[in-house]
């Protein structure tokens, strides 16, 4: 029994919070409003009649199902093609402006079917179903900026009139349609009067017969002003002439872009583009203030905005170039000395010869370069300085002795062979000797003149003859160089 109960309690209890006693409207709404879009309604405590939306052409009656989260789900049953019945459901939230003004958000997306927030499914004559809040408020995405309904209650529409943007608070030269002009815009403290070129201008274009707009909402988004303004016509149509236009304003200096479009601003309409029967309008403010106004510090922001970061940019380019530079060049200079002191260290361990001297610096190679170079530079001073030079060259027991100038090289004193010198050259010439059959050494006298005589007038062949055998000793005994010396034989300096 008990597992009966309860499932019928919560039964109850749901169906209780579905019906008519559990939902009404807040008190400050009862009367008569105009709206942005469905018209001039009356509310009750539990209904909002003569409703006009896009899903029939008479008005509706909806009802105040429930209410979830704040939302008032309203729902009305629309007779289609007197066969089928339709349930049309507004899901609702206010937010109150004043006692007189509210915000009125459609929380559903827009149907396909009639471009409007509004959700339907069609039913039998006996069902009394309702749709839960998941599929009567099905929006998925916030509602645009400047497409949320406006209600203003009737009788009180001058109390709830605001002052206009700035932008657009003066007399402007107007040109709708890029065609247009000759229109005219006098723009007061909380009214937009026009004056149109009636060569060229009819309501269809401008929605109004009297052309006296009052600002009643204005909201900022991004750059651009959305503003809602209420018609002073005496009566609309709804169909040629509006009670509520929506304008999308930007300004630029003394441009002043704009769009409107009849009731609510639609979810992508911008200060140049705007969808039908939407009007695009150009104007020119004939006294533009000295200073900017709100509106027009957005196009400042962009132009300064636009010129500076790419001076930034620019800057920062150079600057990066110019550290990358100097970084780049520091880099190399630490690698050249580093490679110096890698490689001089190479050098004195391949070449640590037994020496009195321990150069462990680079500096102090220097210093001992400088110090052998003036050395060096003395020393040839005193051989310039010298008038003579004397070579020594020896052959076999016998010295000889030539003399010439060191810068010319021409044998400046000759001294004429002795008679004995002769003899010996002639016979006895070390180089020229050859062995006979009896093993006796007999002089070619041909050859032994022939190379005393080169010897003797060219002693520059002898002399380079024991340079270059100095030099191939060099060279044999170079390699013992590298070996390194013996602890016992290094002496180092301290």
């Amino acid at each position: 029994m008990l597992g009966f109960v309860c499932p019928l309690y919560f039964s109850i209890a749901y169906l209780w919070r579905l019906t008519d006693g559990a939902c009404e409207f807040p008190s400050d709404l009862r009367g008569e409003w105009y709206t942005t879009s469905n018209g001039l309604v009356t509310f009750t405590n539990q209904s909002i009649s003569n409703f006009k939306s896009l899903i029939h052409s008479s008005t509706q009656t909806f009802d105040c199902e429930y209410i979830d989260n704040g939302r008032y789900i309203t729902r009305a049953r629309i007779p289609i093609l007197s066969t089928s019945l339709y349930d049309v459901y507004f899901c609702m939230s206010f937010t109150k402006i004043t006692e007189t003004k509210y915000l009125v958000h459609y929380n559903s997306d827009i149907s396909a079917f009639v471009q409007e927030r509004v959700v339907g499914k069609t039913v039998v004559a006996s069902s009394s179903t309702l749709l839960p809040a998941a599929e009567a408020c099905n929006l998925t995405s916030a509602i645009p900026t400047g497409t949320q309904e406006v209600y203003v209650k009737k009788g009180n529409e001058t109390s709830d009139f605001i002052n206009c943007p700035n932008s657009i608070a003066s007399t402007l030269d107007m040109t709708l349609n890029s065609d247009c002009s000759g229109n005219i815009v006098y723009g007061t403290t909380t009214s937009l009067i026009h004056t149109y070129n009636s060569s060229c201008v009819t309501t269809s274009i401008t929605f109004t017969n009297s052309g006296n707009l009052s600002c009643i909402y204005s909201v900022l988004s991004g750059f651009t002003t959305y503003l809602t303004v209420y018609n002073m016509d005496i009566s609309t149509d709804e169909t040629n002439t509006f009670r509520f236009l929506c304008y999308a304003i930007t300004s630029s200096g003394d441009q002043v872009y704009l769009t409107y479009h009849p009731k609510i601003c639609q979810y992508n309409q911008t200060s140049t583009s705007v969808t039908s029967p939407g009007v695009m309008a150009n104007l020119v403010n004939r006294y533009k203030e000295a200073t900017p106004t709100d509106d027009d510090e957005v196009p400042i922001v962009i132009i300064i905005v636009g010129t500076t970061v790419p001076l930034v940019l620019l800057l920062g380019m150079i600057l990066f170039i110019v550290y990358w530079k100097i970084k780049f060049r520091n880099k190399i200079n630490h690698e050249l000395e580093m490679n110096a002191k890698r490689n001089w260290r190479k050098l004195a361990q391949h070449f640590n010869i037994t020496t009195r001297h321990s150069l462990g610096t680079m500096e102090e190679y220097a210093d001992h370069s400088k110090f052998h170079k003036k050395k060096k530079k003395k020393k040839r001073k005193s051989k310039e300085n010298s008038e003579i030079v004397s070579i020594s060259s020896q052959t076999d027991s016998r010295r000889r002795s030539v003399w010439w100038d060191d810068f010319s090289n021409t044998i400046e004193e000759h001294h004429e062979p002795q008679p004995w010198q002769n003899q010996w050259e002639t016979f006895n010439d070390p180089l020229s000797k050859q062995v006979n059959e009896s093993g006796r050494k007999s002089p070619s006298t041909a050859r032994s003149d022939a190379t005393v005589r080169k010897i003797w007038i060219d002693p520059e062949m002898k002399e380079k003859v024991e340079v270059d055998s100095v030099w191939e000793k060099v060279a044999s005994n170079f390699d013992q160089l590298r070996k390194a010396a013996k602890p016992s034989e290094t002496v180092r300096t301290k």
